[in-house]
């Protein structure tokens, strides 16, 4: 065997070669838990404070700085940390390590109260979010003010993604989330309660925000925005007010506009619209004109009927008289309101159309009616009704139902036309509990205004619910503002299926009763009507208007048969 002439390279192969061997044995040898240790699951901390919580005689020059128990994702603090009263410019934030500084724009004011928030979202870098919003109170005068406003968002999304505005009426006296930046801020809890505090005596208007966008501005149209149902007052006797309660939705802010109109046939023209209209304004007449477009003065189209389409409600429907197939007609629409009281602009409230000369010659059909075919579970009190694909002619359309009980009696009852394409049968009494129903809609009865009628009579079968199947929620109702005006609205959902839905209009505050309802767990709100609208306002920014108050049963209502659950008194607050 030849042997390397370098020796040296021999030896410093095989010392690299036993090494390698001595590093994969070690590697090997030592097998157990993976470095790193076990998995950080503790929520971050902050620690410590300059100043000092309810520190008093602050220098105005001081730096305000928080330091955490461990290093924190600095994306998480940017939208949930808040500086109350927020400085006219944005503060910007400064890391060392684990403690985070606030370079204000300028000084802070003198004989003032600061509020430094911290919200829950904060997380460290292991993604622990903080277990409880965290608050620095201190003042640069001598005394620390102790004013606070506490209440309660109510809203369909996230209400952690929801802030409080507030502002002082002092300093802003007709704030406008637009524009205006808050003076006091703070984040809703889960559960949509919050709590503004060491405000000092004032006046103060407060706005609920989901600002999707963290500009500290309200966006319409895009971001949910609750208003308040009153003004909140702080004195130094009086430092707690609330509960103030909020209800926060987008709110839809663009007027209705048409999209298209056309001539289906010689008698009918459809409407289609950007949105929903109020059925009330496409109900009535004054609303609606179509004139020769080459002659407005005297070429005008008479129209017979106008309605909301049942099935669709961004389309209205026009019947005329005899359409011109050679003309080109204007539609012309007038006072029609959006379902969120937007009105139609002059810009976008008319549209020409082509005549048509194709006859009607479709005969109206069924598209929905109530009670289903062999339903089992129909109350005492719900009222039968059907929609038509079109507009019936209801002049002729007399006692286009029967309704017969299982021995073949009569329901005596009466027909009422809501619109030109649904009718309601109102029996003169409540339907008997524990018995089957015939209903039975003539056909040769009910014809569309070009005289085509219905082609085949159509007949359902349904039973009422066993008298003793139902049960009744009772109690009395309240109101802590005596001087408060309008009817109350008591709303009663059924979580459960069949999601049964009751409604009751109180002229004032004492006793109410729903009764004849399906056994299962209830939801129950109200609202006073201020506007005696029938609706509930949510307020309004410019002109500002406060919420109507209203008020959420905090429980659920479980109901047994033949149990009627009463007592479930409440109070609307101020």
């Amino acid at each position: 065997m030849k042997y390397p002439k370098n020796r040296s390279l021999l030896k410093l192969t095989s010392f690299l070669t036993t090494g390698i061997f001595l590093l994969l044995l070690s590697s090997c040898a030592h097998q157990g838990m993976p470095p790193g240790g076990p998995e950080d699951r503790t929520p971050p901390l902050i620690i410590r404070t300059n100043p000092q919580n309810r520190a008093t005689l602050v220098s105005t020059s001081t730096s305000i700085q928080l330091t955490f128990s461990e290093k924190i994702d600095h994306k998480s603090i940017e939208d949930n940390l808040f500086l109350a009263p927020a400085p006219k410019n944005p503060f910007r934030l400064k890391w060392h390590g684990k403690t985070l500084s606030l370079l204000l724009p300028d000084t802070l004011l003198a004989n003032q109260t600061y509020l430094v928030t911290v919200g829950t979202r904060v997380r460290d870098l292991h993604g622990n979010s903080m277990r409880e919003s965290f608050t620095l109170a201190f003042s640069t005068g001598s005394q620390l003010d102790n004013g606070q406003i506490v209440g309660r968002l109510f809203a369909k999304a996230s209400l952690l993604n929801f802030q409080i505005f507030g502002y002082l009426l002092r300093l802003t006296p007709a704030p406008d989330p637009r524009v205006d930046s808050p003076q006091y801020q703070t984040q809703c809890d889960a559960q949509g309660h919050f709590r503004l505090q060491n405000l000092s005596p004032g006046n103060y208007r407060l706005f609920a925000l989901n600002d999707k966008d963290k500009n500290r501005r309200y966006d319409p149209g895009y971001d949910a925005i609750g208003f308040p149902t009153r003004d909140a007052f702080l004195t130094r006797k009086d430092s707690t007010d609330g509960p103030l309660f909020f209800r926060a939705a987008v709110q839809d802010t663009t007027p209705p506009k048409i999209v298209s109109a056309f001539a289906t046939d010689a008698n009918h023209v459809q409407i289609r619209m950007s949105e929903p209209v109020d059925s009330l304004d496409a109900k009535n007449p004054e609303h609606f004109a179509i004139f020769e477009k080459n002659n407005p003065a005297g070429g005008k189209l008479p129209i017979r009927a106008n309605y909301r389409n049942y099935l669709n409600p961004n389309q209205i429907i026009l019947v005329t008289v005899g359409q011109d197939s050679s003309k080109m007609y204007t539609l012309r629409l007038r006072q029609i309101h959006d379902r969120a009281g937007n009105l139609i602009d002059s810009a976008n409230d008319s549209i020409s159309f082509h005549g048509s000369a194709r006859p009607d010659t479709i005969p109206p059909q069924v598209v929905r009616v109530f009670p289903v075919d062999s339903a089992k579970a129909v109350l005492p009190d719900q009222i039968p009704s059907c929609a038509f694909s079109e507009a019936i002619d209801t002049l002729q359309a007399d006692s286009v139902l029967l309704l017969q009980n299982s021995n073949g009696d009569t329901i005596p009852g009466k027909t009422v036309w809501l619109q030109p394409d649904v009718f309601q049968f109102k029996p003169r009494q409540f339907l008997k509990g524990n018995q089957f129903f015939r209903w039975h809609l003539i056909a040769r009865r009910i014809f569309d205004f070009a005289g085509n009628h219905l082609k085949s009579d159509s007949i359902k079968i349904f039973r009422v619910v066993p008298e003793d199947t139902l049960s009744e929620i009772a109690g009395k109702i309240q109101d802590a503002d005596s001087s408060s005006t309008g009817p109350i609205f008591l709303h009663l959902t059924q979580i459960n299926p069949p999601h049964l839905k009751r409604s009751i209009k109180l002229k004032r505050p004492g006793a109410y009763r729903f009764k004849d309802i399906l056994p299962g767990n209830y939801r129950l709100s109200a609202f006073r009507d201020r506007d005696q609208n029938g609706k509930f306002s949510r307020g309004h920014l410019k002109p500002f208007h406060f919420s109507e108050r209203f008020f959420f049963y905090p429980d659920t209502i479980l109901v047994r048969s033949r149990w009627p659950n009463e007592g479930n008194d409440f109070q609307l607050p101020k």
